[in-house]
């Protein structure tokens, strides 16, 4: 069985919609619907291990009994990015509950490049804050939000190895899969322990990410809109901000916006300076990852 937990945009969209669903020796038995049901969503005092295994037995076994590999996939389980991932390793001891047998796939990304794309999706599902208020937000303690921590991909993926044991947890890159797509497929086949023979359509592009003039558009949308966990408010004509934001979709995605340029990475890099680097390395050490040869922060 593999649980893939995320990150948050590393290609998660993608494997979900053309490699496990497709490969003929994998069975997705659940996406981010189902695990937000009946594992994700429940309150940590009422969360029962027990009730949830029962729920997931039927389609394991089923799988199993087709000679599949079972696959869960949802990267809301590597935590919230907009809140910080502050329950990550909550959902890692419910799963290492529910499903102890299990191997772990984390995708990670080069760090200003995934903050960045966060930010822009929490433009896209609603968000009004612009970059500096995002990634500095107020510490009172109040509600969770954006921490750089989050992206300190050590302290999840050590975690992760010692519930489960460090030969079944994988940490693969994002630069990879871009990069040298095939390689990426035929190594995670391997750890999954099925035929890297298939071909699947890598050239593929789902769920990009916004324009820089498309954000900027979007998130004073958002600010009449509303309606969302990100930003509760009831909408103020909700009509007119939702054919708006579909205008600006639109055009966003026949890249007649792409003529706008910001310095938003280059803020990113200021915010972030060299703060990653010592969790790279530790990463790397443990992971056997060479970070290195895809820009990775690092001493």
């Amino acid at each position: 069985m593999l649980i893939h937990v995320g990150y948050h945009k590393t290609a998660t969209t993608w494997l979900q919609l053309f490699y496990f669903p497709n490969h003929p020796e994998l069975a997705f038995i659940a996406g981010h619907e189902g695990l937000w049901q009946h594992l994700m969503s429940a309150h940590s005092l009422e969360f029962n291990a027990q009730s949830t295994q029962q729920l997931f037995q039927p389609l394991i076994q089923q799988s199993l009994h087709t000679q599949q590999v079972p696959i869960l996939s949802a990267e809301r389980l590597s935590g919230n990015p907009h809140a910080g991932g502050f329950d990550n390793k909550d959902m890692a001891d419910r799963l290492q509950a529910v499903f102890p047998q299990a191997k772990i796939l984390i995708v990670i990304r080069h760090q200003p490049d995934a903050i960045l794309s966060n930010y822009k999706q929490y433009i896209r599902v609603g968000g009004i804050c612009n970059l500096t208020e995002y990634l500095t937000p107020p510490e009172d303690g109040r509600i969770p939000l954006f921490r750089l921590d989050n992206f300190a991909y050590h302290h999840l993926a050590s975690y992760y190895a010692k519930l489960f044991g460090q030969d079944k947890v994988k940490v693969m890159l994002y630069e990879q899969f871009r990069q040298q797509p095939q390689a990426f497929i035929k190594e995670l086949s391997q750890f999954i322990g099925v035929s890297s023979n298939q071909s699947f359509p890598t050239e593929q592009q789902v769920n990009t990410s916004m324009s820089d003039l498309g954000m900027v558009l979007k998130r004073q949308i958002n600010k009449w809109h509303g309606n969302d966990s990100l930003y509760p408010i009831t909408p103020c004509c909700a009509w007119l901000t939702t054919r708006l934001s579909k205008t600006v979709e639109y055009l966003d995605q026949k890249h007649y916006l792409d003529f706008y340029q910001s310095n938003l990475k280059q803020q990113v890099q200021n915010v972030i300076g060299h703060r990653f680097q010592q969790s790279n390395v530790q990463l790397a050490e443990q992971f056997q990852l060479d970070l290195a040869a895809y820009g990775y922060d690092l001493p």
